[in-house]
């Protein structure tokens, strides 16, 4: 299946640098960094989160 790893540019427990790290270590996955986004899900992020998603899933396709 098709890997995203979505990540925070405003995370204060990890840099944008280790999401990359994982997504480099999964042959084929995407790196996504989610504007504003801290280490949580807050709904102002729900929508950009659901299109990126949306979009990985087609990839499948």
């Amino acid at each position: 299946a098709p890997t995203v790893v979505l990540h925070g540019s405003v995370d204060p427990m990890l840099r944008p640098r280790n999401g990359r790290a994982v997504a480099a270590a999964i042959p084929g996955a995407r790196f996504v960094v989610v504007d504003g986004m801290g280490h949580d899900l807050p709904e102002p992020v729900w929508r950009p989160i659901i299109e990126t998603l949306r979009e990985n899933f087609a990839r499948r396709t």
